[in-house]
């Protein structure tokens, strides 16, 4: 593996992804030249909330018998809630 300089490494390459949470804000960005899809579109993928996503996971690692409260209802970051999960719990 050769070493290089930090002025020949490889661009970043950042993608970002729009969705729309209803018809009308869909159609509102399509005019304006961004394609969207909605939320329900994406089924069986669900989208979750940065905070749903966070309560979801105080319930890993809980157990009232080996007295373990799970993980902290703290604030997520950003890298954990821009990930795709796979759940077998489903609503």
């Amino acid at each position: 593996m050769a070493l290089t300089t930090h002025s020949e490494r490889q661009a970043a390459l950042v993608q970002v992804v729009l969705l729309s949470d209803t018809e009308a804000l869909r159609s509102e960005l399509a005019q304006r030249g961004l394609d969207t899809e909605t939320v329900g579109e994406l089924a069986p993928i669900q989208v979750l909330a940065a905070k749903d996503l966070r309560e979801f996971f105080t319930y890993l690692g809980r157990n009232e018998k080996l007295q373990l409260s799970g993980r902290p209802n703290t604030p997520m970051g950003v890298l954990s809630t821009s990930k795709l999960y796979r759940s077998a719990v489903r609503s």
